[in-house]
């Protein structure tokens, strides 16, 4: 992205005159909660002393994050708790790692040494700890603690004092917490009227449409006398959108080449913990931004940007290298972690291990722009299980090797089994409970390798289901949900518990070596995205424009049906646009969630055909409506139930990680597609909804979204079809002769369409058209 375009201001500029301070404001009244009566009010009397720690607030980032997280984690108690019990915890694994390491007398504990205790009393040639008839105690194989601190080797001394300086700052931060998170709490029940008994009942909806109108009294950001969503949304997430949108750009490099592995994705925590402080932290040489998150100035200039892009090059290095200082150190720490976690776990559950999750680089792919933490984590776990039964598939070879393994090593179990029940003595057996142990690890390994012989496996049907709660994939996937292809690149999304271990465990090599060898090399590129995709805003500063989900300037005119593409509305440019339809499925998303915010002109002008496109295709029977419905079963069941049904949800019934209590049924496309359709008027008639169950707001909303995903897909598959279509005809089996006078498709077109198509099919002459297969 070399192409010259330059840094931007949006709507003005901070040389606005700041305005005034306001001690004390008249009361506000906030708009009611859908479901309740209640209105809350902003105390209006408010002492100049108490209030002016809320006005002009000097840095809203940190402000804001820490309202949200506040309500997230559940008040200043919870907060003040964890943190706590994190450094006691890490202090623990340090003073137990090194008394395992140099204070016990391992020959004694294992009776292969006398106890200096024991030698007065015995005579050491013919002593043994069964003929004695006494068993080691702890104490004897204990070391006194000013022995054992003697034997400390330099390494070891090295790593205690690493561990304490780094405990220390840890244990400052919690002291500067035990402050910060104080003043949150007064702010809350100050400003909002929350105490922190209550947070459990409220939603974070509700406690953002609380702050939007404390801003009216207090005047926490200076620049603006009210505040928006977006607005708080853009300062919570500023980091995270930059992050996400250089992903969906493929401005980071996060593929790396393992050995005996080939190409892998990497992005482990601590890679991506790098990646914030070399971008992101505004302190020492080459950083990005200043103070008042503002671009450097030399960051703007095109002409700058080989200058600078060396700069960022020697910051780079300078991480790399320390993180290879430090690896040794984090290497053993992430050890230590991982047997103390995992250790039990897989004594008791050696399966979990073959469990999956969703892994650090699924974080950042499959996020929306102004996605918070909660939404995006709701949207995962309720994709968790048909994602799990759609990989959960193995190869026959493997199933045949874990059946006969479980067979031998299960008999073996058993008759061990059996041999202690009828005589405890067995257990005396030298290595008797070890071999009991692996046996039964190897048992549960093998056992969680074997498919379940009654489940139906339909890698479509689950594919559909996965899609309508991640919203993004390749289109690649359609139709090919049963190849080992796209479980190998669901896979990246969906990791093996034991892959994101040892991911984990490698991050303190791979990391500097990533660093410096692949991040370094980009440095032109991060210089120009951020140049041409960061825009300054008033009382927000500077944020990335694909936050802002203009779909004229980063909208995709392939994620729109046809009655949509207006070139005046709309930029065609492969450069500017979002992949995977981000910016449609962004904008769409945050709307739901947020029904309060009104969006500019052409967000509601994309909102309102969306809309005209769903109704139309829904009273005739269109298959992009049909589609989109089918996967999501009996939600539309609960769904037109909660429609029809009188009264609305008490707030008792929702929890704290949940959304706005309305505004899906109201605002949705789901709505319009079965309102207008024979669906909804099918099922009151033929008495389903008498089974169906309300659903809870947070369940509307996530089934709008999901049918709004579903025919976003569809639509997007349309548009891609056409554009082959004008290019060259198509039919099954084969091709025709292609046009000559018809514009040709994007190459964003023929790289989202890579179609099974082999290349004995693909002539000479035909060589490089984008050729569509439809066979189902």
């Amino acid at each position: 992205m070399d192409y010259q375009k330059g840094y931007q201001r949006m709507d003005g500029s901070h040389n606005a005159p700041p305005l005034p301070d306001y001690p004390s404001g008249p009361s506000i009244s906030v708009l009611p909660e859908y479901g309740g009566g209640e209105v809350y009010t902003v105390p209006s009397e408010v002492s100049h002393k108490r209030s002016k720690a809320f006005t002009h607030v000097s840095d809203l980032d940190v402000f804001f994050r820490q309202v949200y997280k506040y309500h997230q984690r559940n008040g200043y108690f919870c907060m003040m708790l964890q943190e706590s019990l994190e450094v006691f915890q890490f202090l623990y694994v340090v003073i137990f790692s090194t008394f395992l390491l140099e204070c016990v007398d391992y020959d004694i504990l294992f009776a292969n040494k006398i106890p200096d205790s024991w030698r007065p009393y015995i005579e050491p040639s013919w002593w043994n700890s069964t003929t004695y008839g006494h068993k080691v105690t702890i104490s004897d194989a204990v070391i006194p603690a000013s022995q054992c601190v003697k034997h400390f080797g330099s390494g070891v001394t090295f790593m205690i004092v690493l561990a304490t300086a780094f405990w220390c700052w840890r244990l400052a931060k919690v002291f500067y917490n035990f402050f910060s998170y104080a003043e949150t709490r007064r702010f809350y029940r100050i400003a909002l009227k929350i105490e922190d008994h209550e947070l459990s009942n409220l939603t974070w909806h509700e406690v953002l449409q609380r702050l939007l109108a404390a801003q009216k009294t207090y005047q926490m950001c200076r620049a603006k006398t009210e505040l928006t969503e977006l607005d708080v949304y853009h300062r919570i997430l500023r980091v995270e959108n930059f992050l996400v949108s250089m992903v969906n750009k493929q401005t980071v490099p996060v593929k790396v080449r393992l050995p005996f592995l080939g190409q892998s994705t990497f992005l482990s925590k601590s890679y991506l913990w790098n990646l914030e402080l070399i971008l992101f932290w505004r302190w020492g040489f080459g950083s990005l931004f200043e103070q008042k998150w503002t671009l450097r100035e030399e960051f703007k200039v095109y002409g700058r940007r080989q200058e600078v892009a060396e700069k960022l090059r020697r910051r780079i290095a300078y991480f790399a290298l320390v993180n290879l200082l430090l690896s040794p150190f984090i290497l053993v720490f992430r050890v230590l972690y991982a047997f103390f976690n995992y250790a039990d776990v897989i004594k008791r559950d050696p399966s979990t291990l073959g469990t999956r999750r969703w892994s650090s680089y699924a974080k950042l792919y499959l996020r929306h722009f102004n996605e918070v933490d909660h939404e995006m984590i709701a949207r995962l776990n309720r994709a968790y299980r048909p994602a799990t039964q759609y990989m959960n598939i193995t190869s026959p070879v493997l199933t045949i090797l874990a059946k006969n393994v479980a067979f031998v090593a299960g008999s073996l179990l058993m008759v061990l089994v059996i041999c202690t029940v009828l005589d405890e003595d067995v257990l005396k057996v030298s290595h008797m409970l070890t071999t009991l142990t692996i046996l039964g690890i190897i048992v549960a390994a093998c056992r969680a390798c074997i498919p379940d012989e009654n489940a139906v496996y339909n890698p479509e049907v689950l594919m559909s289901s996965v899609i309508s709660e991640i919203h993004y994939c390749p289109e690649t996937w359609k139709g090919r949900a049963h190849t080992s292809d796209v479980r190998n690149e669901f896979a990246n999304l969906f990791q093996l518990r034991l892959s994101h271990m040892f991911e984990e465990l490698l991050s303190p090599i791979v990391t500097p070596l990533l660093l410096y060898t692949s991040l370094r090399e980009h440095s032109l590129q991060i210089v120009d995205f951020f140049r041409n995709f960061t825009v300054d805003l008033v009382g927000v500063g500077d944020v990335c424009s694909f936050a802002e989900m203009d779909i004229r300037k980063h909208g995709d005119p392939e994620w729109t049906p046809d009655t949509l593409i207006d070139p005046d509305r709309m930029i065609d440019d492969d450069h500017q646009r979002a992949d995977h339809g981000k910016t449609e499925m962004s904008l769409i998303h945050f709307k739901l969630t947020n029904p309060e915010w009104k969006p500019p002109q052409e967000a509601a002008w994309f909102m309102q055909k969306l809309r005209e496109e769903v109704e139309k295709g829904a009273q005739s029977g269109g298959q992009e409506v049909l589609a989109s419905l089918a996967p999501l079963g009996g939600r539309a069941q609960d769904f037109v139930a909660t429609s029809r049904a009188t009264g609305d949800v008490p707030v008792g019934q929702v929890r704290s990680r949940e959304g706005a209590l309305s505004g899906s049924v109201n605002n949705g496309l789901l709505e319009t597609a079965l309102s207008n359709s024979n669906m909804e008027r099918s099922m009151f008639n033929s008495g389903f909804l008498a089974h169906s169950q309300p659903a809870s707001p947070l369940e509307m909303t996530a089934a709008d979204m999901s049918f709004s995903a579903l025919f976003m897909h569809e639509l997007h598959r349309r548009r891609i079809r056409a554009s082959l279509q004008q290019y060259g005809s198509i039919r099954e089996g084969g091709h025709d002769t292609i046009g000559h006078n018809v514009t040709q498709p994007t190459d964003s077109s023929r790289e989202r369409l890579q179609f099974s198509v082999t290349t004995s099919d693909v002539t000479e002459e035909d060589e490089g058209t984008p050729l569509l297969d439809l066979k189902k």
